[in-house]
């Protein structure tokens, strides 16, 4: 206890006490996993995961109940490797997404010392992930015909009592509009009763993350071309707009210091905003084999119809410390620009595992409200349960988290899922069930019961996600509202979407359709009730350049609403 104190002290001290018009939110994402030999808990195992998307690996040991955690990870693909003597080292491989926890389990059988084996079977884990997400991959939004931002993702997957809190590598954008669509590398959208930490978003909340440098050279030219001409229903003319992007990441030195850089400028006759312009900056570094840090700026403007202008940008730290396997302590400081102002924001947070549970506790400051939160959470795992329970204190309000699963099997594919937030003016209740659809796919379906100021509403949200050898992806969402009158938030009674996507090799050159269906009872973001977009790409690789020529058309059969068509070509390394 004395550990986690002073491990939290020391994330409070690195918290300045400056400004901020919304206080930050760290969306983290972990590995949990259980591991075995002679069906029974293997107690003591080495856990080790690699990525490309770190600078560094990292280390725990399993607890007394084979059960491991490793939390304050950025999202990519990881080898989890398990070792221990006497026993067969096994390397599995798992995904981990933005706000979501990843499942990596393991069996070892007894072996001779240095003796290994390496297992390409993935799974997928659904009973560790708290909120309702559904989550967009950097191949999932090249393929649907959307915008490549926040906005026009959400909008795909929308909660039915909506909130409108936008995030981008963790610092608050209001007009997330104006980055970059190849600076975006994958969004998440939260649904339901949020983790503790996101204590002042109400309803759902949307996580982006930008591209990092890496080992390897990644370089993207994009020209994306639209027309008022090709909206329908639109009282304007004229040519072709251009919207132009360079995005360019490597190492500065090996393994120790990426960067990332992109920039953009231009029009969009699909946008309300006219002379963009933009820029992000990102350097990753490792201080030594346990600390990280990630230093990012953003900035994008543009002019507004009516005269008004847009600009708005932030600097950011986000930085990682592991002094002890079990150990992790993270902050994060933000000076968010809007119109000219700045508002400077910070959260630090410290978590520890100890046994079978992982401790947390942090804060949350902003100084422009004069507001400063402080939390506590504790996540319980044993046998089948899991329960993760917290408390925060902003100023004067308290707020309470509650989620709980059941893991049918013990091996985090099946599972009854519950949770409940209280607010000082929302509480809400949500039971559902989750399951893993193959190696590869999940579905969840949950009751909501939302009780905002005193204004009921209810509803039940569906979400599923299926990808077979990266070749056929399908996304499905459907969510029921029913509102009280009074209720202050719009809330249509249906939203639905669907989508089915395939890429068809053609020799070397690839060719990618994907079918996007949207319903609703009301229009939602100017798009019609009920209508079908459609995207195709053409991809032809070149020595080791990749030619992308591709096109979206969105409410292609024009059915109660305008049809629009934009195009973009992009050369990539």
């Amino acid at each position: 206890m004395r550990r986690v104190l002073a491990a939290l002290f020391f994330a409070l001290a690195l918290v300045p006490t400056t400004p901020a018009l919304r206080a930050a939110v760290v969306t983290t994402s972990a590995i949990a996993g259980i591991v075995r030999s002679a069906n029974a808990p293997a107690a003591g195992v080495t856990v080790t995961v690699t990525s490309k998307a770190l600078q560094h690996e990292r280390t725990t040991t399993t607890n007394a109940h084979g059960r491991y955690w490793l939390g304050a990870l950025p999202p990519g693909v990881y080898d989890v490797t398990f070792a221990k003597t006497g026993l067969v080292t096994l390397t599995r491989r798992t995904t981990v997404e933005l706000a979501r926890v990843a499942r990596a389990d393991a069996t070892l059988t007894p072996g001779e010392e240095g003796e290994s084996v390496t297992s390409t079977a993935v799974t997928v884990g659904v009973a560790d992930t708290q909120p309702i997400t559904t989550h967009f991959s950097d191949l999932a939004l090249d393929r649907l015909p959307v915008r490549r931002d926040p906005p026009s993702v959400e909008a795909i997957a929308p909660d039915p009592l909506p909130s409108f809190y936008s995030t981008v590598d963790d610092g608050l954008l209001y007009n997330a509009t104006l980055i970059g669509e190849e600076s975006i590398e994958q969004v998440t959208v939260l649904r339901g009763a949020l983790p503790i930490e996101y204590g002042r978003a109400t309803g759902s909340s949307v996580a982006a993350l930008t591209r990092s440098g890496s080992e390897n050279l990644f370089l993207s030219i994009r020209d994306t071309i639209t027309s008022e001409n090709w909206i329908g229903g639109s009282t304007g003319g004229g040519g072709l707009e251009h919207r132009f992007e360079v995005a360019a990441g490597d190492h500065l030195l090996p393994e120790r210091l990426w960067f990332f850089a992109a920039g953009w400028g231009g029009d969009r006759a699909d946008v309300a905003i006219r002379d963009e312009k933009g820029y992000e900056l990102k350097l990753s570094g490792q201080l030594g084999a346990r600390q990280n840090v990630v230093a990012t700026a953003i900035h994008g403007e543009g002019n507004l119809s009516g005269g008004s202008r847009a600009d708005e940008g932030q600097l950011s730290a986000n930085y990682i410390a592991v002094p002890d396997p079990r150990l992790t302590i993270q902050t994060f400081v933000q000076r968010q620009i809007l119109d000219g102002q700045g508002y400077d924001g910070a959260f630090g947070e410290a978590s520890y595992a100890a046994g079978d549970h992982v401790l947390r506790g942090g804060v949350d400051a902003m100084r422009h409200a004069s507001s400063t939160a402080w939390f506590a959470a504790d996540r319980w795992s044993r046998n089948r349960f899991t329960i993760d329970a917290g408390v925060r204190s902003d100023d004067d309000d308290v707020s309470t988290r509650l989620f709980a699963s059941y893991d049918f099997f013990g091996d985090g594919r099946r599972a009854v899922v519950a949770s409940y937030r209280h607010d000082p003016s929302n509480q809400e209740t949500t039971l559902g069930f989750a399951t893993a659809l193959g190696a590869a796919g999940s579905a969840r379906i949950d009751a909501i019961h939302r009780d905002f100021d005193g204004v009921d509403a209810n509803a039940v949200e569906f979400d599923m996600n299926y990808r077979l050898f990266d070749r056929i992806e399908a996304g499905a969402n459907y969510a029921f509202a029913d509102t009280d009158p009074e209720y202050p938030l719009f809330a249509p009674r249906h939203l639905a979407h669907a989508w089915l996507g395939a890429a068809l090799p053609i020799g070397e050159q690839e060719i990618g359709v994907t079918v996007l269906e949207r319903y609703g009872d009301l229009a939602v973001i100017a798009h019609a009730p009920l209508a079908t977009d459609l995207a195709l790409r053409y991809i032809v690789p070149i020595k080791a350049v990749h030619l992308t020529a591709a096109a979206d058309a969105t409410n292609v059969f024009a059915s109660r609403g305008p049809r629009a068509l934009r195009a973009w070509l992009r050369v990539r390394l």
